[in-house]
């Protein structure tokens, strides 16, 4: 069995030993299916134990987005996805249902798209938040492309403050996450884990000082 070095390894094995989970879930209101909270939760555990990875991953709450962490390999990883319904407040006597609703929208979805599990039609969200998931699939409907816009803006944004060449900032790129990476459709090409893992690295460099 592979012994990973690091998470992003243990990460990239993992999403490539999902099975995607059916939808077995439905929501008459909607006339739509979906993929459980569990379902997506079962999923990635079956695949973590199939890869032999040793992560533990949960779920915060911070700035009103939900936050995939996930810590193994002396790392932790703090993936950003769905925003929470924010107006529960106006909902009476079904506040706390609805608060309910929109925190397990945000899991499954957010978790869904760390690790590459395609879980919506939407079902709870639509009733917690309906047009907090019109904007979701609006969008976020093409989450590799905002990927690739924020890399392209960070590498340059890196390269500048380090004065540094392309070739030099993909090198150190290679070196930090384990990939060969030699241009941009190198990145483009990769999944949407390892595209997030290096967009998170992306970002705390450009937060050095």
């Amino acid at each position: 069995m592979t012994e990973f070095k690091t998470l992003y390894e243990a990460l990239a094995e993992t999403q490539n030993n999902i099975e995607q989970p059916k939808k077995e879930a439905s929501n008459p209101m909607f006339k739509s299916s979906y993929v459980t909270l569990d379902a997506v939760i079962n999923s990635i555990v079956k695949a973590r134990k199939a890869a032999g990875a040793k992560f533990f991953f949960t779920n915060i709450v911070n700035d009103g987005l939900m936050i995939t962490r996930v810590i193994g390999y002396g790392e932790t990883l703090d993936l950003t996805g769905s925003k929470v319904a924010n107006d529960l407040g106006n909902r009476g006597t079904n506040s706390a249902q609805a608060e309910g609703s929109a925190l397990t929208y945000a899991r499954r979805y957010s978790l869904s798209m760390a690790f590459g599990i395609a879980s919506d039609v939407d079902d709870d969200g639509n009733a917690a938040n309906n047009e907090q998931h019109a904007q979701t699939n609006s969008t976020g409907g093409k989450p590799k492309d905002a990927l690739n816009s924020e890399f392209g803006k960070l590498s340059k944004q890196i390269q500048t403050k380090r004065n540094i060449d392309e070739v030099a900032f993909f090198q150190g790129l290679s070196g930090s996450v384990g990939l060969n990476l030699k241009q941009f459709m190198d990145f483009a090409k990769l999944n949407q884990t390892q595209k997030q893992m290096i967009v998170e690295t992306l970002r705390g460099w450009v937060g050095d000082k």
